[in-house]
């Protein structure tokens, strides 16, 4: 389960981060996440709030917004979104693409108390 170690490398980040910061409480995390990680939402939640013990993070809560990838398509020049990796392209049903922001996680916003 690799959501476990996103976890772990997540907690580590927002605590190096709010100590620089002087954060004395994270109350939400909002990520956005490429829906083509393979990473499953419900399994990052059950695994941040296993982790997640610090004064620092105790209680705060993973706001998850999935995105989807960009693709071009290498036969007929179209632009199109892909929510799964069978997502051909629409107007020429062709599976020749470029793919982008796929494998994004990304820390979108930290709500805290403190400075």
């Amino acid at each position: 389960m690799h959501e476990l170690t996103l976890c772990r490398q997540l907690c580590e980040t927002l605590e190096a981060w709010a100590k620089s910061s002087s954060v004395v409480k994270i109350r939400q995390i909002n990520l956005r996440i490429g829906c083509l990680t393979c990473v499953e939402p419900d399994a990052l939640e059950f695994c941040f709030e296993a982790v997640a013990h610090s004064p620092l993070l105790q209680g705060a809560k993973l706001a998850i917004e999935r995105a989807p990838a960009q693709a071009h398509c290498r036969n007929c020049g179209n632009n199109y979104t892909v929510t799964n990796w069978m997502d051909f392209c629409p107007q020429c049903e062709s599976e020749l693409r470029d793919l982008s922001e796929t494998e994004e996680l990304i820390i979108k916003s930290v709500q805290t108390d403190g400075p």
